[in-house]
C-alpha cells in the first residue's frame, strides 16, 4: 500500500557511510568506503533522480539526530566510471528553506553496510536544503556535499543512480488525462480526508482541465493517512496559492479510497496512473497540458506560487 512507503530515504550505495570526511584536494570524486560515521547525516528526500533537471532536497542531521539548519552547503556531482571514479563539476549552492510545518516529524530508516538498521525521527519545522541539479546522462553518479556549519567543515560523498526516466510524469511531458472523482460523483467525505476541505478543489477533473486548456495544479495528498505527516500542510499550501492565484484551476486527489472505513483503505487507481511512489506530490501543468513543475514532499508557498505564476505567464504571452 502506498501509505506504507517511507517518505524520506537515504540514497547511499553500499559502503557510502564512510570515513572520508575531509575535502578532496582536487576535482576527483572520492568513492565512499568503510562504515565510520560522519558528523553530518544527509537525509535525501528526493525518491527518484532522473535525466535532466531535478529538485534535489535533503535534510542534515547531527550526531543526536537533530536537524542542522542554515549550514553552508555546496553540491558537486561526478558521472562515475565502472571503477566508481569521476571528475566533479562546478558547485551548486544548496539553499536552506524554512517550512511552516512545526510539530511534524518524519521517520527515516537506513541500513548500514554491516546490516544494522537505524531509525531517525526528525522535525520538518526547521526546514530543508534544496538544490537544482541537472544530470545530462543516466547512470551512477557521485554527489559530494561540502558542509560548513558552526566551525565544522566536512565533505560527505554519496553514490546515487540517475534513471533515464522516473515513474511520475516528467517535466516537459503531458499530464495524464485523469478522470478523478468530483463532487458530482461523491460527497466530500468520500473525496477528502481534510478536516477543513475546500470544495473548490473537487469541482474539476484533470481531463476536464486539459480539455478546457486551463493551467492547473493537482495535489495528491492524504491529510489523515499520510505516512510522512506532511500532507496536511502541503494541502494547506495549495489552498493558500489557490487564494492568491485564482486564475489557475486547483484539484485535490486523495491517494486512497474507502476513506470512511480507514481500516480498509484502498490505493486510488489515479496513483498508479501518475506513477506515484509515495505521498504527497503536487504538479503544476500549463494550458497546453504539459507538466512544468513537480514537488515531492514539502515545499514553500513561495515555490508553488512562483511555479503557478510561470504557467499563468505563458497564457498571457
Amino acid at each position: 500500500m502506498l501509505g506504507k512507503a517511507l517518505f524520506a530515504t537515504l540514497i547511499f550505495a553500499a559502503g557510502s557511510w564512510s570515513s572520508c570526511g575531509s575535502e578532496s584536494d582536487d576535482d576527483s570524486f572520492t568513492p565512499p568506503e568503510g562504515i565510520l560515521e560522519y558528523e553530518f547525516l544527509p537525509v535525501i528526500l528526493t525518491s527518484e533522480l532522473v535525466l535532466g533537471e531535478n529538485r534535489f532536497t535533503f535534510q542534515l542531521l547531527d550526531e543526536n539526530s537533530q536537524n542542522v539548519p542554515d549550514a553552508d552547503v555546496n553540491v558537486r556531482t561526478a558521472l562515475l566510471d565502472p571503477e566508481g571514479s569521476g571528475t566533479l563539476g562546478e558547485a551548486e549552492i544548496a539553499e536552506y528553506i524554512v517550512l511552516e510545518l512545526e510539530g511534524l516529524e518524519t521517520v527515516v530508516e537506513h541500513e548500514h553496510p554491516d546490516g544494522s538498521l537505524h531509525t531517525h525521527s526528525t522535525p520538518f519545522g526547521s526546514g530543508l536544503y534544496r538544490a537544482n541539479i541537472d544530470f545530462p546522462r543516466s547512470g551512477n553518479w557521485g554527489i559530494e556535499l561540502e558542509i560548513d556549519y558552526a566551525g565544522t567543515s566536512e565533505t560527505v560523498p554519496l553514490v546515487v543512480t540517475v534513471l533515464t526516466g522516473g515513474s511520475t510524469p516528467a517535466i516537459g511531458q503531458p499530464a495524464p488525462p485523469t478522470e478523478n472523482y468530483t463532487l458530482d460523483d461523491r460527497p466530500i467525505a468520500e473525496l477528502s480526508s481534510d478536516v477543513d476541505p475546500d470544495e473548490g478543489l473537487y469541482q474539476l477533473t484533470v481531463a476536464e482541465a486539459l480539455a478546457e486548456r486551463r493551467a492547473f495544479v493537482v495535489a495528491f495528498a492524504t491529510p489523515a493517512f499520510c505516512h510522512s505527516r506532511v500532507c496536511a500542510p502541503v494541502l494547506e499550501a495549495v489552498k493558500e496559492v489557490k487564494a492568491r492565484r485564482p486564475e489557475a484551476a486547483y484539484i485535490h486527489i486523495e491517494p486512497f479510497e474507502n476513506l470512511l472505513d480507514p481500516a480498509n483503505l484502498r490505493d486510488s487507481p489515479f496513483v498508479a496512473e501518475w506513477g506515484l511512489p509515495n505521498e504527497p506530490w503536487v504538479f503544476v501543468v500549463d494550458a497546453a497540458g504539459i507538466v512544468r513543475a513537480a514537488f515531492e514532499g514539502p515545499f514553500t508557498v513561495e515555490e508553488l506560487e512562483e511555479a503557478v505564476a510561470g504557467v499563468l505567464g505563458q497564457e498571457e504571452k
